[in-house]
This record gives structure tokens, sequence and C-alpha cells, in this order.
């Protein structure tokens, strides 16, 4: 029980950390979201919640909407000769 409530606390915690993460650009948002719903997967109060699929389905997007946003600006700040 005292352990569900600190999965709770920190995928919370985590979750607020990585909402911040999308409007502060020395954090990584999507990530830490997504570390928030790990911790939270395996809280006994998430179980019927959150399946696996899910889970994995959002780390895939993290990855790909993390990778956007390292290449794009690349990209855009390339000069054009």
């Amino acid at each position: 029980m005292t352990l569900d409530i600190l999965l709770i606390i920190i995928g919370s915690l985590m979750l607020l950390v990585g909402l911040a993460g999308c409007l502060l650009p020395i954090l990584p948002g999507p990530p830490l979201s997504w570390l928030g719903l790990v911790v939270l997967k395996f809280s006994s109060s998430f179980t019927e919640v959150l399946s696996w699929r899910e889970v994995l389905l959002w780390g895939a997007l993290v990855v790909i909407v993390t990778l956007i946003d390292t290449v794009l600006p690349v990209l855009g700040s390339r000069k054009k000769i």
C-alpha cells in the first residue's frame, strides 16, 4: 500500500516535470512524461488503466517526437547556398 502511494507520487511528479519540460528547453519533456507513465504502470492502482501495449505505443511516439525535435531545428538552420 505505501509502495503504491510512493509510486503514484513519483510518477505524478515525473509527469508534471515532463509537462514543464515541454515549455522549458533544458528539460526533456516527452521522455520524462513517458517515464512517469512507466512508473505509474508498476503501481497496482493503474494496472487496469494502462496496458503495456499502450505504454509501448506512447514510448514509440516519444522516440519519434524526440528525434523530430532534435533533427528539425538542425535541418531548418542549415544555410542554403
